[in-house]
């Protein structure tokens, strides 16, 4: 069994063919957003990359690689702008375009080498 719940509940598959998730957050219409941290400790690695994901599974990248620096640990959507916290940084999307609002935080056990801006 790879999901108990308690009785009257039921655990549904809302999407599949993920790396690595680790946020889900919703918009102020509901909509469903999952970011992927892009690496796990190991070999391994992908892109970091976040994702509007529909009701029926349909994924739309929103963004990947680029500006966010693996991992990615949270999101959170306030006021029409979706913050993103990826390694030593909280950054924000609003209007198409991502900027970092804090660079230097303590990351990956380094934090000798992290100073904040």
């Amino acid at each position: 069994v790879a999901v108990r719940v308690l009785s009257g509940f039921r655990a549904e598959v809302f999407t599949e063919g993920l790396s690595y998730p680790t946020s889900i957050e919703f918009d102020e219409s509901g909509r469903v957003l999952v970011a992927e941290a892009g690496y796990s400790y190991g070999e391994s690695s992908v892109k970091p990359r976040i994702l509007w994901v529909t009701p029926h599974g349909t994924k739309q990248t929103i963004m990947e690689g680029g500006p966010l620096r693996g991992p990615i640990n949270d999101l959170l959507w306030h006021d029409g702008r979706l913050y993103v916290s990826h390694r030593g940084r909280i950054g924000v999307l609003e209007h198409g375009e991502f900027r970092d609002l804090v660079t230097g935080l303590p990351s990956g056990g380094d934090h000798q080498n992290n100073q904040m801006t």
